[in-house]
This record gives structure tokens, sequence and C-alpha cells, in this order.
């Protein structure tokens, strides 16, 4: 089961790659943090400790796991791939509470599989968590933390754990520089003094105060306040748009974005070909764009991989590896 969307030009798309390896190898955090961590954060990190403590008398071995990776899943994938995309959402930024209504129906067929299969812990796990999906109200901080805790209970049961705090890592590292690409474009010397800081988060950068963050970057105030307002603006953006890409599918919504690359290449090659500079200039605008927002969501599902593969790639390059790597993809 996979458990896998801001601007591009060659020079900003080869910070793509960057990071995408740094993401892909776990590079571990370095330079100065901008934060102590987020609400989300936090609760993810207590609820991976808790999940990680030693279930044995202590110092008698090494920890049982409760995983058995032998054991047929035998549970509805596309409910649990909406799960674990909500839980991917919810550990990366704020997150819309219309992912709700389809997540509650999709924790139900999962906990009547799990009375089916006879699996007490899972059904358990997920009969909490499902009490926690039914209460009313915003996903405000205290509430993801709760959520993000109850799902290291089902992560547990299931026959294969899920690594949400890794991928979590991956996926946020590469839109972190996909929207740090997009700063260059405009502001490369505090863009690159971001990166010089070290990882760090969407909600971090977002919450930051545009003074604080100028003198900590010995960047123009009007420079910082670009970078607050970008990511503040990617995170509304993402809590706005609900599951929608998780229920259209990984594929689809790959496929919709490079058939928009590939208009947009089109209307660039004609433009080349006309006398009419503001039409070229949109043209050269709207693949740019496209480019981006391709890179964004291949960041988003966390391919870390065809990321890099695409920094080598021209825009005609790019169509054609990703058109051959989504028939790969769907044939396998």
């Amino acid at each position: 089961m996979s458990t896998s969307g801001a601007a591009s030009t060659s020079g900003a798309a080869s910070t793509v790659g960057a990071a995408a390896g740094r993401a892909a190898h776990g590079t571990p955090p370095s330079g100065r943090s901008l934060d102590k961590g987020t609400a989300s954060e936090r609760g993810l990190e207590s609820a991976e400790k808790d999940k990680d403590k030693e279930d044995t008398s202590p110092g008698l071995g090494q920890t049982r796991s409760r995983h058995e990776p032998l054991v047929p899943l035998d549970l509805p994938l596309k409910d649990l791939e909406l799960l674990v995309e909500f839980i991917m959402d919810l550990a990366i930024g704020p997150t819309s509470t219309t992912w709700l209504a389809p997540l509650r129906a999709a924790v139900r067929r999962l906990e009547e599989a799990a009375a089916r299969g006879q699996r007490s812990l899972l059904e358990k796990a997920l009969t909490e968590l499902a009490l926690e999906l039914d209460g009313v109200g915003e996903l405000g901080d205290e509430r993801r933390r709760r959520i993000l805790h109850h799902f290291v209970g089902v992560d547990m049961a299931l026959p294969r754990p899920i690594d949400v705090a890794g991928q979590k890592v991956l996926r946020e590292r590469l839109i972190v520089d996909q929207l740090l690409s997009e700063v260059s474009l405009t502001h490369p010397l505090i863009s690159q003094r971001l990166r010089d800081e070290g990882p760090t988060s969407l909600e971090r950068l977002a919450r930051s105060n545009a003074l604080d963050l100028s003198e900590k970057l010995g960047a123009p105030r009007e420079q910082a306040e670009f970078v607050v307002n970008t990511f503040d603006g990617y995170l509304k953006q993402r809590s706005e748009r609900g599951p929608t890409l998780a229920v259209l599918g990984k594929h689809r919504a790959l496929k919709a974005r490079v058939s928009a690359l590939e208009a947009s290449a089109e209307e660039f090659g004609r433009a080349q070909d006309s006398d009419d500079t503001e039409f070229r200039r949109v043209a050269r605008r709207q693949r740019q764009a496209d480019v981006a927002q391709l890179n964004l969501l291949l960041a988003e599902l966390g391919e870390a991989s065809i990321l890099m593969e695409l920094e080598r790639c021209s825009v005609q390059g790019k169509i054609e590896r990703l058109n051959r790597w989504l028939s790969e993809r769907a044939t396998s």
C-alpha cells in the first residue's frame, strides 16, 4: 500500500534535487532551530515515544514487536489509505474539517473489517480513534495531538507498520524546499540563509514574526515578510482543500498536472513564433507555474526520487519521464 502540489526555473529546480536527496537519505537537522516546535510536531513526537516504549520487562531483552508482517492485511485498502493521508495532512499542518465525514465512514468500514477478522486490538484502537473523530469543532492543536496519539494505537495493531513520522519529515522537507525555491526567484539571499539554518517546518516559518526573522537572518524586513506570507499562504490553502487529493488518488492527480504542463508547454512553443512580447511572457510564466505546481504535488506525495530525476530534465523531458513513470506505476 502506498502512503504516499511555487515556481520553477532551472536555478530553482536544482534545489529540488538537493532537498530530495537530503530528505530521502534522512539528513539530520543542522544549524539553529527557529523555535521549539509546533503543536503537531510535539504531538507526533509524543505519540511515537509511546509507540516505542518497551513492552517486555525492563532490561530483559529487545522490545517485542506487535507487528506481524506475514499476516494478510484483509482491510479495505482505499479506506486505510484515506486514513493515512489524513494523518499525514494532520501531522504537517492545519487541516480542514471536510476530511471528517469521509474519514468517519472509512474508519467504520475498517472497524467492521477488523471485527470480521477477529482482530480485537485493531478494532479497539479504531473504535477509540472513531470516538475522537466524532467530536465536534475545529481541528485545533490539542485535538490534532489527540488524533495523532490515537492513530499510534491503530498503527501498532496493524500487521505492518506505517512510518508516519518518517513520511512527515520527508514530505515536509520537500515542500519547504519547493516554497524556498519560489522565494529564491525574487529573494535569493534570504532563501539561501534559511537553507543554511538547516531543516525547519512549514508551521514554524508560517508562524514566524517577520521582524524577528529579519533580524535573525540579517535580511530586509520586507523579504522576511515575503517568506512568512509564502508559507502562511501555503498552509491556509492546504488547510482549505480537504480530502480532494486523497479521494482523487495520486495517479489521477499527477496525470491532471502533467496534462496541464503539456498544454502550457505547447502554448509556450507557439508563443516563441509570435512577435507579441506579452503573449510570450504570459506563456512562459504559465509554463513555469505548471512546472512548479507539478513539483509541489510530487513533494506533497513524498516522491523524492522522481523529483531528483526531473531536476536534470528539460520541460519536455519532465513530461516524457513522468508519463513513463506513471505508466510503470500503473502496471506494477
